[in-house]
């Protein structure tokens, strides 16, 4: 089975909760090709394609896949304003325009439809409620997809 993990930082603790998570799924037959964080683990496994959080503003340095358009019409209107309102917490200074908004969700929802295509993952497991710039998008993509 194939897994994606979005476990920030703040969730791998000193003892390296989330890599032991990790470890120990990997240990079982599940194969691990992608993670979200803040942070890179200093121990994480090689054969992880690891995302920092950080690059999704540009969707920079992040996994080589084929470009598939995800279609936004699948998103309800309640989701689509749900990732605007998210957006909140980013834009301290209010200049992020509506504009530039719509322009960030539909390249997380494309980049995420991309690498969900490509990487055919059987789950999607998160250390948090899907919240932020990256994850939600994720898991829309996912939701829509099934």
């Amino acid at each position: 089975m194939k897994l994606i993990v979005s476990a920030d930082s703040l969730s791998i603790d000193k003892d390296g909760f989330w890599l032991q998570i990790v470890s120990k799924l990997k240990k079982i037959g599940f194969e691990i090709p992608y993670w979200i964080g803040l942070d890179k683990p200093s121990a994480m496994p090689q054969d992880v394609f690891f995302h920092e959080t950080i690059d999704a503003y540009k969707l920079v340095n992040l996994y080589n896949c084929k470009k598939e358009l995800f279609d936004i019409d699948l998103l309800t209107t309640d989701e689509y304003y749900n990732y605007l309102k998210i957006l909140d917490r980013a834009d301290l200074l209010g200049g992020y325009p509506f504009s530039l908004r719509d322009r960030l969700l539909k390249e997380q929802l494309t980049y995420w439809h991309s690498v969900l295509l490509d990487i055919k993952p059987d789950c999607i497991l998160f250390s948090v409620i899907p919240h932020a710039l990256t994850d939600y998008p994720l898991y829309l993509v996912a939701q829509k997809k099934k």
